[in-house]
């Protein structure tokens, strides 16, 4: 029988080629989990920034319960974090994450990175298992409110949905959102939104923040169980903060023909350049005309049964409704579209106040005003716009007065803590309660001190800035301002063990007995603890009534402590 050896072929071969290069994928991509951090994080002292981290799935075969992940700022990695996701995630689904993000020591711009590092306690083998975001660290905390944008009209038919908008967020969001709705070719049309008209064609429109057209109603964020999705946007834009604080006052003219405007801008956060321009519109409430008729298709259509009532209004209403009152008419604006050119400086100093003034005049002329009764319900909005993307990256909104008043100052900041001393050391005996009392520089500054002990076997912490001696040994007792600066100082502990014999309380004794120490007389619930020769505890205990029998062996000596008593015990 003759043996036959045959060359593998080439198609053999890249076939066992590509399923080795498969299995070790397969086994590579077992834990595969990608992150993406989806926001810039704004934080103040005092304050934790968060990062929305979304996380997707790219392994077929497992789903993730559990994931690890690091922060780095400054090139500094803090220690890893453990989360358990709310339910498992599947292939190609995704998750959020919120890491916290804490201020730098001063205020400025800088980087930070979220790392994936383990996935279900295994290591994340994905390509991309990090994201980098901005984070702003300000001086003060500066909230934005948003801004809803209702490009309207009364020939609209279809427009009822965005006028139940705004005033459905005017009864439920007031606080942090403001309302502007601009009529486009009716009798409350106003020519100064002319270039945003053009910028957002077809009506209606809904906008948000400047530059996000969103759905009428449901917004971007409607569900099926929650069609007014439009809440949930301006929740979560104006929970989040900016970098430029914005103020606003209004007041009428002596011939109380015009509206005078003034604003006051201040950067919480330091900038090389300021790119930002200022923005007015000149709003007006309860508009009301028999002439006025706002074509509806929403009566009677179905998907408004269950909708919030300022939505009602025109489910049951006819196709040609009358006797409404317009509420957030934008009378007269300036700058919508680019913001006004020059109305801030391109150099503009941290935690200072630049003001700016604007005159809306010849009020009779617009065409919305003549329907204004008394001059009453006017308000004037404030608008810090980017001019490269229409951005509002941060409004206000005011009454027109009487009168315009100064701005008032900020008040001077708290320092943080520059230097926190405590002693250099300290020596205790074992079982003793001491206190440290750091003196914090300066002396008006304020901040909360956290401490650590290093060894708690050796001294723990019975509350803040108190602490017991538990054994002989070394430790490292740590204070840490909880600010900017997070300046440190630190006490070297040493606790001695017991070296010399006291005579008893009155009353109190410590005997042997056989194999036994017998404390008698201690009150209830003294710590005890016995010694050898060499000063290494053998037995604790703590007294619960009259007597207490400890069982130690045999041994010429035992040093006992009972509460902060020593005793010598002699065979």
């Amino acid at each position: 029988m003759q043996n036959v050896f045959r060359t593998p072929s080439p198609s053999s071969r890249l076939f066992a080629a590509v399923m080795l290069f498969y299995s070790i994928v397969f086994q590579l991509s077992a834990q595969n989990v990608s992150c993406s951090v989806a926001n810039k994080v704004y934080v103040a002292p005092g304050q934790q920034g968060q990062a929305r981290v979304l996380l997707n799935n790219w392994e077929k075969r497992r789903e993730v319960k559990r994931v690890s992940y690091t922060l780095t700022i400054g090139g500094v990695t803090g220690e890893e974090h453990v989360l358990e996701l709310e339910k498992p995630l599947t292939y190609n689904d995704a998750a959020t994450l919120t890491v916290d993000v804490p201020p730098a020591a001063r205020p400025g711009v800088d980087d930070f990175m979220v790392t994936i590092v383990r996935v279900d306690g295994e290591p994340n083998r994905n390509s991309f298992p990090m994201s980098s975001s901005k984070r702003y660290t300000l001086t003060r905390p500066v909230w934005r409110k948003a801004v809803v944008e209702d490009l309207t009209g009364m020939w609209c038919p279809n427009c009822p949905p965005g006028i139940a908008s705004l005033e459905h967020l005017n009864r439920v969001a007031a606080d942090r959102y403001i309302g502007l709705a601009a009529h486009d070719g009716d009798a409350l049309g106003t020519g100064d939104y002319y270039e945003v008209f053009r910028l957002f064609p077809g009506r209606p429109k809904i906008v948000l923040n400047g530059s996000h057209n969103v759905s009428p109603y449901f917004g971007n964020s409607g569900t099926e169980e929650q069609p007014f999705g439009l809440l949930a946007d301006v929740q979560k834009a104006s929970g989040a903060q900016t970098t430029v604080q914005l103020k606003v006052q209004a007041a009428w003219s002596a011939d109380r023909k015009s509206v005078d405007v003034r604003s006051a801008t201040v950067y919480r956060c330091p900038v090389a350049k300021n790119k930002y321009r200022l923005a007015y519109v000149l709003t007006a409430d309860s508009l009301k005309h028999p002439s006025f008729v706002q074509f509806n298709n929403a009566a009677g259509d179905p998907r408004w049964k269950n909708s919030v009532p300022e939505m009602q209004v025109f489910y049951t209403g006819g196709s040609d409704m009358r006797g409404l009152a317009y509420n957030d008419v934008v009378v007269s604006a300036a700058g919508v579209r680019y913001g006004i050119a020059g109305s801030l400086p391109e150099q503009m100093q941290l935690d200072t106040l630049y003001e700016h003034s604007h005159r809306f005049g010849n009020l009779g002329q617009t065409k919305p005003y003549r329907y204004v009764k008394q001059n009453r319900n006017l308000h004037v909005v404030a608008l810090l716009i980017d001019p490269d993307t229409r951005e509002i990256v941060n409004a206000e909104r005011c009454a027109v007065g009487e009168q315009l008043q100064p701005f008032t100052v900020d008040p001077a900041p708290v320092p943080d803590v520059q230097q926190i001393v405590l002693p250099d050391s300290l020596k205790p005996q074992i079982d003793s309660v001491f206190t440290l009392r750091p003196q914090v520089l300066p002396l008006e500054a304020k901040s909360r001190l956290v401490w650590e002990v290093a060894d708690t076997s050796v001294v723990s912490m019975e509350a803040a800035g108190q602490f017991r001696a538990l054994r002989s040994g070394e430790t490292i007792i740590t204070v840490r301002a909880d600010n900017a600066h997070a300046v440190v100082a630190r006490c070297v502990v040493r606790v001695l063990g017991p070296t010399a014999i006291e005579r008893p309380n009155k009353g109190m004794s410590v005997r042997r007995d056989g194999a036994f120490l017998v404390v008698a007389g201690a009150p209830a619930g003294q710590r005890v603890v016995v010694y050898d020769l060499s000063g290494r505890p053998k037995a604790i205990a703590r007294t619960r009534g009259e007597l207490l029998r400890l069982r130690v062996g045999t041994s010429p000596m035992w040093l006992v402590v009972v509460g902060n008593r020593r005793f010598n015990v002699v065979d």
